[in-house]
């Protein structure tokens, strides 16, 4: 498909997007002052995410090697305090860290966004978390408790 035509096909298919919009607004039977407001919702947590705070979100893209809570903790902690790490998996590998501050956090967000953790893969992409603090009831692989709170909680308990 040349430039042109894929011009032309990106122009059809928003007028038809905006066509359809018009339609739903016009076949909507509640009165605008009664609809709820869901696109200022959205917009709300959308700006939320990007005010900065003391939790981070770092999505590892191209994770060919293992990615733990000590890798992470190593890579993390020139650029200040870590308090807290959680990795996910569900959509590759995700993790949340919790700095000692948002003047750390800030630090490794403009410091690490971009980098590969290994070279030529693992980069990271980085933005600001929605949570203001972290959960952390285990120290292992998955999720570290730098704080120390884990451990004495684990000692009350035992």
């Amino acid at each position: 498909m040349s430039f042109e035509e894929h011009q032309v096909k990106r122009r059809r298919l928003s007028e038809n997007g905006s066509e359809l919009k018009q339609q739903e607004d016009f076949s909507s039977h509640e009165p605008p002052h009664e609809r709820p407001d869901r696109e200022n919702k959205f917009s709300r947590e959308r700006e939320m995410a990007d005010q900065p705070n003391k939790v981070l979100l770092f999505t590892v893209v191209n994770a060919v090697y293992p990615i733990t809570t000590d890798v992470l903790h190593m890579i993390c902690e020139p650029c200040g305090e870590v308090q807290r790490i959680v990795i996910f998996r569900k959509r590759g590998v995700q993790a949340m860290i919790e700095f000692g501050s948002i003047q750390d956090a800030q630090r490794a967000k403009a410091s690490l966004n971009g980098a590969d953790i290994y070279s030529g893969c693992c980069t990271l992409k980085i933005e600001w978390a929605k949570p203001a603090r972290l959960n952390v009831y285990k120290n292992d692989d998955e999720t570290w408790d730098y704080t120390g709170a884990v451990a004495k909680k684990m000692r009350l308990r035992g």
